[in-house]
């Protein structure tokens, strides 16, 4: 192996090595797959794409500004069009605002409302609750058929296919748990760490 190739190994055995003690450090969410204290309704967690950074457009657009390339915005900055490369798959489409499309671009929360509210933002105040929903960490854009099929299911039941792609999905999955402290199921904790350990 040479020496720049034996350094990038390193590396990224580094960066895994960081993100399995946080994965580790994360509390266990101990009933059966992501049972709830209370029933989810959407409207716990704010109105939907809100305007949290006063920006002057929600958050959805936020996001597209964010994930697609060149991008162009119209007069009140919300995103007319532009070329997203979709996180999940990895294929490469044209965005144009308000075009009738079969499969249109949506943003997903990677972990879903659903999901966080098991696992621990049924005890946050409503305030919290709004900021995770528009937390641009916990955000991608992707087609609406790939949106639909993940739903809310857990990062064990549902996740890119693509190697890259994979890996870089357990680790924002990772990132946001940590960051919220949401607690996780084993089976995906398992799934997870062996993902990075990959």
């Amino acid at each position: 192996m040479t020496s720049w190739l034996r350094t990038r190994a390193l590396r990224r055995r580094g960066a895994a090595g960081e993100v399995l003690e946080q994965l580790s450090q994360l509390p266990t969410h101990a009933h059966p797959y992501y049972v709830q204290p209370y029933p989810y309704q959407r409207v716990f967690f704010g109105d939907e794409w809100a305007d949290v950074d006063e920006n002057g457009r929600g958050t959805r657009d936020d996001v597209l500004a964010e994930h697609l390339a060149d991008v162009q915005l119209l007069e009140d900055l919300n995103v007319y069009s532009g070329t997203l490369t979709d996180a999940y798959t990895g294929a490469t489409l044209e965005y144009q605002r308000g075009r009738d499309e079969e499969d249109p671009v949506v943003v997903d929360h990677v972990i879903s409302l659903w999901e966080a509210w098991a696992t621990g933002a049924w005890s946050w105040t409503p305030a919290e609750r709004r900021l995770f929903a528009n937390d641009p960490a916990n955000l991608v854009a992707t087609v609406y058929s790939v949106n639909k099929d993940k739903g809310a299911k857990n990062a064990a039941r549902w996740h890119p296919s693509p190697t890259h792609l994979e890996r870089a999905f357990v680790q924002r999955v990772i990132a946001v748990k940590s960051k919220y402290q949401l607690e996780i199921h084993e089976t995906d904790r398992s799934y997870l760490a062996s993902v990075l350990h990959t």
